[in-house]
């Protein structure tokens, strides 16, 4: 906005008068190219006059050459010093220039107070490096407008510029009071009100803008900003896909829809962005290490992101975001690795909350909770009132045996976030490990009714560092909604359709998720979708329908057989399930499927025969935690402990994010007598698993096993609160307070032994 202080008009009878009228309408209808003669022809007739002088500079202010604006407005102040057009739009020019110096020598010669050269020596002051005297001149400026919308336009844009976001907000609101729907009020009060951080406001005038004009570009994108400040990354998704249609050459919208993309979870579509954005900029290597990251979270490009990582790091290796997302992606499969990158990032960027929970967090996941401390305590340091931080912290006390220093930790965290159920159920836990039981109950009681459904031995592995600050509950709808469009939007590829049915599954949602499984059979999936639905669809028992996805793999990957036999098993018997695995050649016969076959033997009573097939396999090097576990309970039957041990040993390194081995180890430690190492690894697993209600059975009959009644009673309480039905919990509560053992089934359920073994130790 340009408002003239001397405007053109009618003046003496000479010549370049007639010009200067038809010049001035011709500006006033925006077509500067032919007023251009006509001031051509007033300058050539009058060259000293300071009408023209002043006319002319104005037009060429207006039409983009504020240059030969410049040269006018000089020579029109050689002859008249304090012209107040000519210095005011000197002052402009100089400040667009960022000289606020050379602007202030202008203002010095106004001796006028009007809100205009006020809000202009606001912006001087600042720009000369005198800004603690610019709010003075704004407060002048803000009395004398009064009800002048063009005036308060003025302002506002001086204190946004200043980055005076809130005053400025204030400005645009009072000129838009003045001038209802006027278009660029609107905009501008927009803007200021985003920088301000006030992005309810800002979003709603700026929706009205869009409503005035449709389309526009600037409100656009303006709009999508404010959306992903709101983290209203859908809809932000929403305007800068419009804006990019309207520019796909511009590469800020093209960058900003990329980054909005990958914050609404549409990573597909983030990293065909970034494709395009780096196009248009191929040397932007953070954005070659963003796009990185959004294609590790698609499927069919984690082998280019972690190329592209490393590529990056190769050149960057001082950047600390490049050893985060490298963590980021690639925690689950290389989780010392990750924890090395992890190590770097926080050498390099030790203020970084996100970087130090991260490696608290990877270390408790490695077991090293007295290490993890250290990145805590600096965390906690730089953001007081984490809620995360803190409960992280008292998982670290209390797997170190501080409950006292625990509890405080977690109530600290509850205070934060009471609705986060983890933090009540760990609060609960140190309060029983402080002998509090009472008080305890009350909060594991809170627990089971706030609790998330999800089975930990389903969870999708999609927490990803940078979703582990979040809540169970967040995390959860996220992943399942972002794997509900996408198994709609992407029918071709199947593997969708599976994230979201196993995600429901996860959240107790069996029937819907059921019905998801359903429909991944009419699509045309390959054999290790089906296999891996068939896994996950027997981790829950739903055998029948198992059967139906390992069917679909087994003529392509052999290791779906083993799956298969344990569905058959399960849904047939013993007969169905080893004619399964005698088609697999001698020769090639693995480990697992020798374990496997050996379990099933001993259950159809042929021990001698599973005896052969157990040592057989151990020879072979078995991995596969469900079918270790298996072997493992006719080791014990056997009693060739230090056998099991070794097995599981080689299981807990071959499968490290899996807590079925790891609880297995502390069966059979404590069957061997080593209680304190026993109770070290259930501790471990409890850290890492907290909600995983078999670790505190486990842990409480170590306990009994040592004779410490009450803490056991503790632990069961914790485990019957994260709805644990094993029915050895019922035996060895009673066990515990004396009661009588009436039923038989807790006659023969003594202790340890029937956590392995499903059916009494006397039965074959």
């Amino acid at each position: 906005m340009i408002l003239f202080l001397v405007a053109p008009a009618a003046f003496s009878p000479f010549a370049a008068a007639q010009d200067l009228r038809e010049a001035a309408r011709l500006d006033a209808e925006g077509k500067c190219a032919e007023a251009e003669p006509h001031y051509a022809a007033a300058l050539a007739r009058a060259p000293d006059s300071p009408v023209v002088l002043n006319n002319a500079g104005n037009h060429y202010l207006i039409c983009g050459q504020p240059e030969k604006a410049e040269a006018l407005f000089a020579r029109l102040l050689r002859l008249d010093p304090l012209h107040l057009n000519a210095n005011v739009q000197s002052a402009r020019i100089a400040l667009e220039r960022r000289q606020g110096a050379k602007a202030l020598e202008f203002l010095a010669r106004i001796k006028s107070a009007d809100p205009q050269v006020l809000v202009l020596r606001a912006e001087a002051l600042a720009l000369a490096g005198r800004k603690s005297e610019a709010p003075a001149a704004l407060d002048e400026a803000e009395r004398r407008v009064q009800n002048d919308p063009r005036l308060l336009y003025l302002l506002g844009l001086t204190c946004g510029r200043l980055g005076y976001y809130e005053r400025a907000e204030r400005a645009f609101q009072q000129a838009l009071s003045l001038a209802p729907g006027e278009f660029e009020i609107l905009f501008q009060l927009g803007r200021a009100a985003a920088r301000a951080e006030h992005y309810e406001r800002a979003q709603r005038a700026l929706e009205t803008a869009l409503r005035i004009r449709p389309g526009n570009l600037d409100v656009l994108v303006e709009l999508g900003k404010v959306c992903a400040a709101r983290q209203d990354y859908v809809r932000a998704v929403f305007f800068l896909a419009q804006a990019r249609q309207q520019a796909p050459k511009n590469a800020e919208i093209v960058l900003l829809l990329a980054r909005a993309a990958e914050d609404a979870g549409y990573y597909d579509d983030a990293a065909a962005a970034y494709d395009d954005y780096l196009r248009l900029r191929p040397a932007d290597d953070a954005a070659r290490r963003d796009r990185a990251r959004a294609c590790g979270h698609t499927e069919g490009r984690r082998e280019e992101a972690r190329k592209e990582l490393e590529w990056y790091l190769g050149k960057h290796p001082k950047d600390p975001l490049g050893h985060y997302v490298y963590a980021q992606l690639f925690w689950h499969e290389e989780p010392e690795r990750s924890l090395e990158h992890l190590t770097e990032a926080a050498r390099l960027d030790p203020d970084s909350v996100a970087i130090r929970y991260s490696r608290a967090w990877m270390l408790q996941r490695a077991g090293q909770m007295a290490e993890s401390l250290t990145d805590l305590e600096a965390a906690r340091r730089l953001d007081p009132d984490n809620a995360r931080v803190l409960d992280l912290m008292g998982m670290a006390y209390l797997a170190l045996d501080q409950p006292d220093r625990a509890e405080k930790a977690f109530r600290e965290a509850h205070v934060r976030a009471p609705e986060e159920p983890e933090f009540v159920l760990h609060l609960g836990r140190a309060l029983m490990a402080l002998g509090r039981e009472e008080e305890a109950q009350v909060w594991l009681d809170k627990y089971q009714k706030i609790r998330p459904p999800a089975s930990p031995a389903l969870r999708k592995r999609l927490g990803m560092i940078d979703l582990v600050p979040l809540d169970v509950r967040r995390q959860r709808e996220r992943a399942i909604e972002h794997f509900r469009r996408e198994a709609r939007d992407h029918p071709d590829h199947p593997n969708f359709q599976l994230h979201l049915a196993s995600l429901l599954l996860a959240d107790g949602r069996t029937d819907e998720a059921l019905a998801e499984f359903r429909r991944l059979l009419t699509l045309n999936a390959g054999a290790q979708i089906f296999e891996d639905a068939g896994r996950v669809l027997l981790t829950a028992g739903q055998y029948a329908l198992a059967r139906q996805m390992l069917d679909r793999a087994v003529g392509e990957r052999p290791s779906a057989r083993l799956h298969l036999a344990t569905a058959l098993f399960y849904a047939e018997g013993p007969a169905p399930a080893l004619e399964c695995l005698r088609q697999i050649p001698p020769e090639q016969a693995s480990g697992d499927a020798l374990l496997l076959e050996a379990a099933i033997l001993e259950a159809a009573g042929r021990r001698v025969e599973a005896v052969q097939r157990l040592d057989e396999g151990l020879r072979r090097s078995p991995t596969q935690p469900s079918v270790v576990e298996r072997a493992v309970v006719l080791l014990v039957r056997l009693e060739r402990l230090a056998e099991a041990l070794a097995l599981l040993e080689k299981a807990i390194q071959a499968n490290p994010q899996e807590p079925g081995p790891a609880l297995t180890k502390a069966v059979i430690l404590g069957l061997m007598g080593r209680l304190a190492e026993a109770e070290r690894v259930a501790r471990q697993v409890q850290g890492r698993w907290p909600e995983l209600d078999r670790a505190y059975l486990v842990h409480a009959l170590l306990l009994e096993r040592g004779n410490r009644s009450r803490e056991a009673l503790g632990m069961l309480r914790t485990a019957r609160s994260l709805g644990a039905h094993d029915p050895n919990l019922e035996c060895a509560e009673a066990r515990l307070r004396g009661a009588p053992l009436q039923s038989p089934e807790c006659r023969c359920r003594t202790g340890l032994e029937q956590l392995l073994i499903p059916v009494c130790a006397a039965q074959p």
